[in-house]
């Protein structure tokens, strides 16, 4: 299957009244791009297969049942490397280095899951990698790449997502350690992690770096590692109690509440 480094030179076909597309097929995977004029409208379909997508220009609107969802252009382009070499950071290189920040994600299913079965043993298939070819990804996927990233773009900043990070977020248990472990942000050294689909927070911290800020704190669906000083201020606010005592009418409240109490029979 090709490779398609400029949308504009693609040969389009009419396809539909207003629309234009072209598809190349492969064997477990279907690109296609398609030209949608003003306000037209394709046909609603279905298929059992994942779908992905992204507006190069202009804004549509599209319906999955009865969800809405809007899909705009932002401006911005994305170099993508797919299960790079992990034994190699140079391989992270191939995309050239991000204007604004490093996304790094561990794929559509956690890495463990895709690398063990639920006894621990070796799977012989990984069902997204090329050819179902395992051991394609290193195992906590998410940390060794954010650690690449690191290393091979020294001062951009790199935010973690994806299932594998977002379920490890907070501190959890491991199962394939057996052991409590604190926020994958500790292993990984990500500057942020976006937890959740994420559609909004990233477009937040695009807008953000685009604008010259480095202040990523405060993005609805984000999470970040607090500095010894910011955690000790926080932890303060939690546990300091107000001055002043109650307000005069919810200690009032307080005092009028009835007390029931029960004894054995």
């Amino acid at each position: 299957m090709g490779f398609w480094n400029n949308v504009s030179r693609l040969n389009l076909q009419d396809f539909r009244p207003g629309i234009r597309s072209v598809a190349e097929f492969g064997d477990r995977l279907v690109m296609a791009c398609m030209e949608i004029g003003p306000g037209k409208e394709d046909a609603g379909h279905q298929h059992p297969f994942e779908q992905c997508g992204v507006v190069v220009e202009g804004r549509i609107e599209m319906f999955i049942g009865d969800e809405r969802r809007v899909l705009e252009a932002m401006g911005y382009r994305v170099g993508i490397t797919a299960q790079p070499d992990w034994r190699h950071v140079e391989s992270l290189h191939t995309m050239g280095p991000p204007r604004l920040f490093v996304g790094v994600t561990a794929g559509n299913l956690d890495s463990m899951l895709s690398n063990y079965t639920a006894a621990r043993h070796k799977r012989k298939e990984d069902a997204y990698s090329e050819r179902g070819v395992p051991g394609r990804r290193p195992n906590h996927a998410a940390v060794v790449y954010s650690q690449m990233a690191k290393q091979a773009f020294p001062g951009v900043p790199v935010v973690l997502g994806g299932v594998e990070a977002s379920m490890r977020r907070v501190a959890h248990y491991d199962y394939w350690e057996d052991k409590l472990r604190p926020s994958i942000l500790a292993d990984a050294k990500a500057d942020l992690l976006v937890y959740g689909m994420g559609e909004t927070a990233v477009r937040e911290i695009a807008q953000r770096l685009a604008a010259g800020r480095a202040d990523l704190g405060g993005i609805l669906g984000t999470a970040l590692l607090l500095g010894a000083k910011a955690t000790a201020a926080a932890t303060r606010r939690r546990s300091t109690p107000p001055t002043g005592g109650l307000p005069p009418k919810a200690s009032r409240q307080m005092k009028a509440a009835p007390t029931n109490t029960t004894r054995p029979a």
